[in-house]
């Protein structure tokens, strides 16, 4: 009984913590697992590939990337 009373409440923060927080981390993980590559001149369209975890690896292998984290 106490549950149907508490929703109403509950499901605006879901759906606002869901829509502000979770979802844009989500988007940001996904987002990072790819490059963009442009051929040529660089005039192109940008053309998105994934790296897998080429970016974390080039990161984490820069000193100065891991300088600032200290």
């Amino acid at each position: 009984m106490a549950l149907r009373r508490a929703w109403p409440f509950a499901v605006p923060f879901l759906i606002l913590f869901l829509g502000v927080y979770v979802i844009p981390i989500i988007y940001s993980v996904y987002q990072s697992l790819f490059v963009v590559g442009r051929s040529g001149l660089g005039l192109t369209q940008a053309e998105p590939q994934f790296a897998w975890f080429a970016n974390y690896a080039r990161a984490f292998g820069d000193p100065a990337f891991m300088g600032s984290l200290g």
